[in-house]
């Protein structure tokens, strides 16, 4: 069946089925469907639907009928067309005959989401769970600090998941390596020095190539009730090293431990090494411990690695802020930019210069909006015209202008004039030294176009953007100009019956 529902101002939530034939809609009790909304006629408009086909009549209501952005007097309906009504939007959707007719559409709204679909589902979680999270932060910060603080978290998240592994992959092979190298150490001095510790001749031991060794921190070799064999200045006196203690009582619980390396990644960042030293006392012919090597050692490769993973990490976290920052822009002023767009719109409405805001940038979900404002905006020109009994018109911003060149003329500083659209009006001539461009070439053309220093140009439209919202009053800022610091003052000029911004007036005063 079909449906118009509503998604905008006092009807959201409500939805008027469409029967076969003529639907009427209006403040009418006589109609099919009631509409209680301020601004909407007795008899607004009709839906018929007829074999399929659906076709919206303008009744001619007061403050007539909006389809999608325009006026209408009569045209076809399809599938989410929106209809704009003073105080109200409504969308036509289809819906399947199985809901119940008695759903807000709310209510359907969430069970469609609610459906199991692979889709549908994460999608009504993360409306329904974790936005509502989001909008109470962006009660309390500005959009666009969380935008740029969701991209930071998102670039440092993704750094993390993506580079991390590689480095945890590339750390646990070269400890493996570092693992191998320890061993051929333990290794060596076990075999050099197994037969001297079985003899007893300790004089006989062997560890010189430790001492040259510059990966290796420290080492300790001892005989089986723990005395210190080497280095020399320990001979004979008994360990107290944590990893020592460790790794003797490890290989002594098992005589399947006898020939193994026991390894440990120690808190200070070295690795430690042990292994016991077997050998055969007389004639036995089983081997039994004659003593333990352990060694501590920092391989030059393990903080090398060290360093460039965290050099790693810096750098890609840099270069993604910066990156970041570039998509910042991106999308911030995309998203603004329609915004704007519709503020200027709605500024020219008022004026007289067009007659309904049709929006040129594209951004599906500010059209509800626009349809509303159209809709406010074209009763308001009727209430007013129908109480004064005249067509409303702007004020010429010519006589406005010409006062303010007059001023600028009598002005003992650089002064520059714009229009309402903030193209160059005039220039005096301590301005165009100042800024470095001529009157005579530079009249009529935009502030951003004809200006070297963009950053100056910014700052200039910035405070005229500035004025204008506080109603003319005066605002300020510093630029340096030339390696000289400038205040820039500007107020915006008013028209004297309907109010608009008729140009703005620019002073630059030396420091």
């Amino acid at each position: 069946m079909f449906k118009l529902v509503g998604v905008g101002g006092k009807v959201r939530g409500k939805e008027f089925i469409i029967d076969e034939g003529i639907n009427s809609f209006g403040r009418s009790s006589q109609c099919t469907h009631q509409l209680s909304l301020s601004g909407v006629s007795k008899k607004h408009f009709q839906v018929n639907l007829e074999a399929g086909r659906i076709e919206i009549k303008d009744l001619g209501s007061a403050n007539g009928t909006i389809v999608n952005n325009k006026v209408i007097k009569r045209r076809d309906l399809q599938v989410n067309d929106l209809i704009a009504l003073p105080n109200g939007v409504l969308k036509l959707i289809y819906s399947r005959d199985d809901i119940s007719e008695n759903e807000s559409f709310e209510a359907e709204m969430i069970d469609s989401e609610q459906e199991s679909s692979l889709v549908k589902k994460p999608i009504w979680f993360f409306k329904t769970k974790v936005m509502p999270v989001i909008y109470q932060m962006n009660e309390a910060y500005e959009w666009k600090y969380l935008l740029g603080i969701f991209l930071f978290l998102f670039l440092s998240i993704n750094i993390f998941l993506t580079i991390g592994p590689i480095l945890q992959d590339t750390n646990k092979l070269l400890l493996s390596e570092i693992r191998m190298r320890g061993s051929q150490y333990v290794s060596e001095v076990a075999r050099v020095n197994s037969g001297a510790l079985s003899r007893g001749e300790f004089d006989k031991i062997d560890t010189l190539f430790l001492d040259s060794s510059k990966d290796i921190t420290s080492y300790l070799l001892f005989d089986r009730e723990g005395r210190i064999l080497r280095p020399k200045i320990y001979e004979h006196q008994y360990f107290s090293d944590s990893f020592a203690v460790e790794a003797r009582n490890w290989i002594s619980q098992k005589r399947e431990n006898y020939q193994k390396d026991y390894f440990q990644r120690l808190s200070d960042g070295t690795i430690g090494v042990a292994r016991a030293i077997l050998g055969r006392r007389g004639q036995s012919l089983n081997e039994e411990i004659m003593g333990y090597i352990v060694l501590h050692f920092t391989p030059t490769s393990l903080a090398i690695k060290n360093a460039n993973s965290r050099r790693a990490y810096l750098v890609s976290l840099a270069l993604s802020c910066a990156v970041g920052l570039i998509f910042f822009g991106f999308i911030y002023y995309s998203t603004v930019n329609p915004i704007n767009e519709l503020k200027n719109k709605i500024e020219d409405f008022q004026r007289g210069k067009i007659k309904e805001i049709d929006l040129q940038h594209l951004m599906q979900e500010i059209k509800p909006l626009t349809f509303v404002i159209n809709s406010i905006l074209i009763r308001n020109r009727e209430l007013t015209e129908s109480e004064t009994g005249e067509v409303f018109e702007a004020e010429d911003d010519r006589p406005y202008l010409n006062l303010m060149k007059d001023i600028c003329q009598m002005s003992g500083g650089a002064v520059l004039i714009l229009d309402s659209e903030k193209n160059i009006s005039a220039l005096n001539y301590e301005g165009e030294e100042l800024m470095g461009i001529r009157e005579s070439l530079a009249s009529g053309t935009n502030l951003l176009d004809t200006l070297r220093e963009q950053g100056m140009a910014a700052t200039i439209l910035d405070l005229c953007d500035q004025s204008a919202a506080d109603q003319g009053d005066l605002k300020e800022d510093h630029y340096e100009i030339g390696g000289v610091d400038h205040r820039v003052l500007v107020r915006a000029l008013s028209g004297v019956k309907d109010q608009f911004n008729k140009g703005y007036i620019v002073t630059f005063i030396r420091e």
